[in-house]
């Protein structure tokens, strides 16, 4: 076909509308021309009705000969819409799919519940799922990491399909042009289709595979280095928190890893850069810095590349992270810029105006430094919540922040028992909460399962329901292991100390209380802790909603109660779908049933 005649068919084609025009077109040739219609036509639908007019008028097998006109995904969209011309997709798969480049998710989720008689087999069923069992390898390849999470969730609903994740999890995880593995490995690590153990091996069987791979883009533009760095942070914690794993593999491992980054270092801080000047924000960001500085190994590569780039990272840094930045460089041998506490706490807290406040937060800083006998260098920062910033100084924590979600907490054996827990008040209005606790194990999860972790998360939960609180920001960060026992004693700058309720903000009877010792779980953010007859705000991303209808159930059920229909219906429910006020309902619902039975076994005790 000469460039003329290709070029008239073509414009031809991109002008019909509908099947007659394309019948009545003095230029094209249904039959001949079939496949070069079928690839130029714009609208699916039209390609559809085309397909469909020619297998009505006796042109089957010019439809069965060019499947491969059109690639997988438009193929299917087509046989959905037509029994026929899906036999003729899935008895000629193969073919389609060498014309495809990239495989959707879409299709494959349609692809997975196709089930339709055969046409050129009497009796024989075409399943979607066998057609995946069979071609994976090619699907695998021609998949990106969304569409490929897809693929594992298809493959893992058969015998077959496990099997094939079992003995080919290599080549099913590691085919994809965009290398997004921290998104496809937290998708099926967090669905239960591969363990964290497979995972584990597969990381200790090429330990820099997935780093290389998302670094060696081949497009600058394609490199992400959020994901990256999320990528770097799921490695180190799968490697850390896997039993049973050989702890020599675990420290070759992460030797790689530290050795392939500090050969990348400065490519890789140019790319971090530019990460926050694409979010309009200046420099580096103290997170991924800590991040790197973690990936260290006895070898201290990372730390000697921190070095080498000191005054670069030191002088694009924001000045809110000032401490973060003297405590990141404070042992990798470099002369820091001298710094007052002062001044650090004021650009620590640069939000704080009012100099009274300053003071007053510099001087607790300062007091507790001469206690621990540290210097500002020990300094670090330890979490940042959703109302303050805290930072570790020898064995306290010194949090600072504003308004509260509440002002008073109810006290209870499983809260961290501060040295103080106060709102301090500026001359001119501005207010702050300062609070001091002891330190805490915060790595207190490694090790443990997924499912183990919500169990002493759910355990805290009940037993402080069970005495009348509600904790409403359930997660893994906001629980420590104590170090030393919950006491309300503390010795600071050898005065001892035994601050008032009043001092620490907690309410109720301050009798009998039981002293936690060492080893126990203590909640250490308490910015979302009521009494239960209260109202509250729940935080995002906290378990505590699932929690609660949990807990709801097993009241109902160990008081031989039927579970209210509406504590049914929301335990089946999605968490996203309960809210608040849903969940304070369900609460109030079983409180009053409960106090309802309370009255009823005291009037026939009465009556005995």
């Amino acid at each position: 076909m000469s460039f003329e005649d290709f070029s008239n068919k073509l414009n031809a084609i991109v002008i019909c509308n509908s099947v007659e025009d394309i019948l009545a077109s003095d230029i094209l040739d249904s039959v001949q021309d079939y496949s070069m219609i079928m690839q130029n036509l714009l609208d699916t639908e039209l390609k559809a009705q085309f397909a469909v007019n020619m297998m009505n008028n006796g042109h089957t097998n010019i439809v069965v000969e060019n499947i491969g006109a059109l690639d997988i995904n438009e193929n299917i969209k087509i046989g959905k819409e037509n029994q026929e011309f899906m036999q003729i997709f899935l008895e000629n798969f193969e073919q389609s799919l060498e014309n495809t480049n990239e495989v959707y998710e879409y299709t494959l989720e349609d692809l997975g519940s196709t089930q339709i008689p055969s046409k050129e087999n009497d009796g024989e069923v075409l399943s979607g799922k066998d057609i995946i069992h069979s071609n994976w390898k090619v699907l695998t390849e021609k998949s990106s990491a969304i569409s490929r999470s897809k693929l594992f969730h298809i493959l893992n609903t058969t015998t077959e399909g496990k099997q094939i994740i079992q003995d080919e999890l290599p080549t099913l995880f590691y085919s994809d042009s965009s290398h997004m593995y921290n998104f496809l490995m937290r998708n099926i690590l967090n669905d239960k289709i591969v363990s964290k153990e497979q995972m584990a091996n597969l990381i200790l069987a090429n330990p820099t595979r997935m780093v290389s791979d998302s670094f060696d883009v081949k497009e600058e533009y394609m490199f992400d280095a959020d994901n990256f760095m999320d990528l770097l942070g799921q490695i180190d914690e799968i490697l850390e928190t896997t039993p049973n794993l050989d702890p020599t593999k675990i420290q070759g491992a992460r030797s790689n890893i530290e050795e392939y980054i500090a050969q990348n270092f400065e490519q890789l801080l140019e790319r971090l850069k530019a990460k926050e000047e694409k979010n309009e924000r200046e420099g580096y960001s103290i997170k991924d810095l800590k991040a790197l500085k973690f990936l260290n190994t006895d070898k201290h590569l990372i730390d000697e590349e921190l070095a080498k780039n000191y005054e670069e990272i030191s002088s694009n840094t924001q000045k809110e992270d000032i401490m973060d930045v003297l405590h990141l460089f404070s042992d990798v041998g470099v002369e820091e810029k001298d710094i007052d506490i002062e001044t650090a706490m004021k650009q620590t807290f640069s939000a704080i105006t009012d100099e009274d406040l300053q003071w007053a937060i510099s001087r607790m800083a300062t007091e507790l430094l001469q206690d621990q006998n540290a210097s500002l260098k020990d300094m670090e920062i330890f979490g940042k919540g959703h109302y303050s910033r805290s930072m570790k100084i020898g064995e306290y924590i010194f949090k600072v922040g504003e308004d509260r979600s509440t002002s008073e907490i109810p006290y209870d054996e499983r809260i961290i028992q501060p040295l103080t827990r106060r709102k301090l008040e500026g001359t001119k209005g501005e207010e702050v909460y300062v609070e001091v606790q002891n330190l805490v194990d915060k790595d207190w999860y490694k090790g443990l399962s997924d499912e183990e972790v919500d169990e002493e998360l759910y355990k805290i939960y009940s037993e402080m329901r069970d005495r009348g609180h509600r904790w409403t920001d359930v997660r893994k960060d906001n629980v420590g292991r104590l170090l030393k026992p919950n006491t309300p004693e503390f010795d600071i700058n050898g005065n001892r100390i035994q601050p008032e309720d009043s001092a620490i903000g907690f309410t109720g009877n301050s009798n009998e209380r039981r002293v936690l010792p060492a080893g126990e779980l203590v909640i250490i953010d308490t910015d979302f802790i009521f009494e239960q007859d209260q109202k509250y705000s729940g935080s995002i991303a906290s378990a505590h909603k699932r929690f609660e209808a949990r807990y709801l159930k097993e009241v109902m059920e160990r008081e031989n109660q039927e579970t209210p229909k509406l504590l049914s219906s929301t335990i089946e429910a999605s968490k996203e779908q309960i809210s608040n006020k849903d969940i304070q309902g369900m609460s109030q619902s079983v409180i009053a049933s409960q106090k309802g039975q309370e009255k009823e076994e005291k009037t026939e005790e009465y009556f005995k």
